[in-house]
């Protein structure tokens, strides 16, 4: 059968609405049964229904939190070819409101784990031992760590993210710093 533009605009929407509909766990699987059906979509459905996360931290020593605007500026320019949709957090305090200053970044793709190690460590002057880089394909893992992103935490570490935000708005820094993260999301 040959498909002109507009019903392959039509068979994508209705694609679409019936992995809405279907249970999350089994959408992987319902797209490659359609994409079987519609040969067009070879990879596109497929890919739109895994979720490639990178979760990075980046643990600072306590003296970088006097150095926050350098940090921030690296941040802001990251450069990376396949580093183009991520956001971040500062965070202050750890468990039981303890001192630690680290960033938690969150990023579209599986990046590799190996070369962001030693970048981030080259960049922001940090043993290997303090870039923590976690990759997942796992749709229910992304939203949870963008919850995480977001202050949606578990019961224990709800008095940090108090004091993580009391002190953000002292030094008016944002809550959440989104590099086309938010704007780019299918999930």
């Amino acid at each position: 059968m040959i498909y002109d533009n507009d019903m392959k605009a039509v068979a994508w929407t209705i694609c679409q609405q019936v992995l809405e509909q279907t249970e999350p766990t089994l959408r992987l699987e319902k797209a490659r049964r359609l994409e079987k059906m519609f040969p067009f979509f070879k990879g596109k459905l497929v890919h739109e229904r895994t979720c490639n996360h990178t979760f990075i931290t980046l643990a600072f020593p306590q003296s970088y939190v006097e150095h926050i605007a350098d940090v921030q500026k690296k941040l802001d320019m990251l450069n990376y070819s396949d580093l183009q949709s991520y956001a971040y957090i500062y965070e202050f305090y750890g468990e039981n409101g303890k001192p630690n200053f680290h960033v938690h970044l969150l990023a579209r793709g599986k990046l590799n784990k190996k070369n962001y190690i030693r970048n981030f460590s080259r960049k922001f002057k940090l043993p290997e031992a303090k870039v923590d880089i976690r990759l997942s394909a796992d749709e229910e893992l992304f939203n949870t760590r963008l919850n995480y992103l977001k202050g949606i935490k578990q019961d224990g570490k709800l008095d940090s993210c108090t004091l993580n935000e009391e002190e953000r708005n002292a030094r008016d820094i944002e809550a959440l710093y989104d590099r086309n993260l938010f704007s780019n999301l299918h999930v």
